[in-house]
């Protein structure tokens, strides 16, 4: 049996959508609002581990993106 993640329920719920299949997905927030609030409830310095987290993923496995887009590390 499939173990649901996170990215799966709110799918479900219609709060995210999936563009694409894993591994390769993009994932979007339905509205900017959604956004928003779920960016809200997170404690400062949780959002902060969680950037941090995404920048050093973004510079190690995606270094062609790094050079032509940098700014998205910003």
């Amino acid at each position: 049996m499939r173990k649901f993640t996170g990215l799966d329920r709110l799918e479900a719920a219609e709060l995210v959508f999936c563009e694409g299949a894993p591994p390769s997905a993009d994932y979007m927030f339905k509205h900017a609002l959604v956004r928003d609030a779920a960016n809200g409830t997170l404690l400062r310095s949780t959002r902060q581990q969680l950037h941090g987290h995404i920048a050093a993923t973004i510079e190690a496995q995606f270094q062609e993106t790094v050079k032509t887009t940098p700014e998205l590390l910003a």
